[in-house]
């Protein structure tokens, strides 16, 4: 039986407690930008990023669906210290993503290429062993993740979502996403229609919630605990890319959060860090 198996649904890791390995389990792919670069990306693989720049000593490990031309997402991830024998490859073609930026260097994000993503519907084998032992399972939630997000929730660990894009959650998912979860991400900003029931939903919860919101800054609700913080300048005052900045923010909370850091704490470094790279091209510090 797994350590986890009598964790209680939305019980939160104890914060400095390392026992498990972090499991991000979710899309690694290429960003394909208008003006004709192609880098490195996807959610799990920028947070991968981003833990282990920030904690190189923490064990993060990646799931993920490639295809026929993933080596250098493999490649990558192995260079940069995270575990890879979950990154399954696939006939077919790996995850793309279009990027067209803007003069202030906001991206659009359209025309998402799932590739063999989007046939991948259950864990394999190793993946739901490696589930139940992690210390924590963090999905980033869209259309094609959804029943991940069920998966972790099953496999007993602890888990992290975080919800990329709410228009396509369905009705009813986010209050189990509440209950069922440790912590909950979302990006938003200020004016958006559901922000006051993301506050609403934690606030009646017991989920550790973080809501990104840009330029605004962050808002934090957990234990009872509600902590707001400006967004860190961008080293050189000037935007150039906001690619990857949400998975940047998350990927160093989680790290620093769960190395002991109190929640004031995680989200500045968190900020300090989605603002280096909102700094240059691309998910790189």
């Amino acid at each position: 039986m797994s350590e986890h198996a009598e964790t209680k649904p939305g019980a939160s890791p104890e914060p400095g407690s390392a026992a498990g390995p972090l499991l991000l389990w979710g899309d690694v792919g290429f960003d394909d930008y208008a003006t004709g670069e192609t880098l490195l990306g996807g959610c799990a693989l920028n947070v991968a990023r981003a833990a282990l720049a920030a904690r190189p000593d923490f064990a993060v490990q990646v799931a993920a669906p490639l295809g026929e031309d993933g080596q250098p997402l493999r490649a990558e991830l192995a260079r940069l210290g995270a575990e890879v024998s979950l990154l399954e490859t696939h006939p077919g073609r790996t995850p793309r993503q279009p990027i067209q930026l803007a003069s202030d260097g906001e991206r659009t994000l359209s025309g998402y290429e799932a590739g063999v993503l989007g046939e991948v519907r259950q864990p394999s084998d190793a993946l739901r062993a490696a589930l139940s032992e992690a210390g924590l399972v963090y999905v980033p939630v869209f259309a094609q993740t959804l029943g991940w997000a069920r998966a972790a929730w099953e496999s007993g660990a602890p888990v992290a979502l975080d919800l990329m894009d709410l228009d396509e959650i369905p009705e009813g998912f986010l209050p189990e996403a509440a209950e069922r979860s440790c912590l909950l991400f979302a990006g938003l900003s200020t004016t958006h229609p559901r922000l006051a029931e993301l506050r609403e939903l934690a606030r009646g919860g017991t989920a550790t919630w973080i809501v990104t919101l840009g330029a605004e800054g962050a808002w934090a609700w957990s234990g009872g605990e509600e902590v707001s913080i400006p967004a860190a300048p961008v080293p050189g005052g000037r935007v150039v890319d906001t690619t990857g900045c949400g998975d940047t923010f998350a990927g160093t909370f989680l790290v620093r959060w769960r190395a002991g850091a109190g929640l004031r704490a995680a989200l500045e470094a968190a900020s300090q860090a989605a603002a280096r790279v909102a700094g240059k091209l691309g998910t790189y510090e």
